[in-house]
């Protein structure tokens, strides 16, 4: 009697599994194939439960903890902070941008340049930063030296939420971990 309650038991889990669609891909809050937000039919980063991943069209093996994703792969290593959100996360990418010419280090103050040349920020002693090359956003920041953390709350666009930035300075080189919501792929969202 009990081996067959057993195996019944085995039968009915087994049952239930194929019901509701095991799916290794999408256990976890991670786990699964995410998009950009603006793109959300082109997968950025799938990570799958067995510690694989893809970023970036780049295969890797992964890790987590509370804050980052720790990527590993052949042509080394990368960790990409990630802040969890009801909409997916928030997946922060590091940019480099350089002090233009003439202006000197002064904490974070000055106007910088991405190293493409594709987008800039600006920030003033006054605490008002703007960012962008052709259109541009502005507003007011504070800085947070102990977390490394620059908070932007937009004046002029009540769609943007305040962001906050992460970065590391090093002479005339300003590194900025800025943030993109990340949600499910379309074809995922919808299966």
């Amino acid at each position: 009697m009990k081996k067959r309650f057993t195996v019944f038991i085995a039968m009915a889990l087994m049952g239930l599994g194929l019901m509701t669609g095991c799916n290794n891909k999408t256990e976890g809050p991670l786990n699964g194939d995410w998009a950009y937000i603006h793109d959300t039919a082109k997968t950025i980063i799938s990570l799958d439960k067995n510690g694989k991943a893809v970023f970036k069209d780049r295969k890797y093996s992964y890790s987590t903890d509370p804050e980052y994703i720790r990527l590993k792969g052949n042509d080394g290593s990368l960790d990409l902070r990630y802040e969890l959100n009801d909409d997916g996360f928030n997946l922060y990418e590091s940019e480099i941008y350089v002090l233009k010419d003439g202006d000197e280090p002064d904490g974070i103050t000055g106007s910088y340049i991405k190293n493409d040349g594709n987008w800039a920020l600006e920030f003033n002693k006054n605490g008002v930063f703007v960012e962008g090359v052709d259109v541009s956003f502005s507003g007011h920041y504070t800085v947070d030296e102990e977390k490394k953390a620059i908070t932007l709350v937009y004046d002029d666009r009540l769609d943007f939420d305040d962001t906050v930035l992460y970065y590391e300075q090093n002479g005339r080189e300003l590194k900025i971990e800025y943030p993109t919501q990340m949600v499910r792929t379309e074809t995922e969202a919808s299966e």
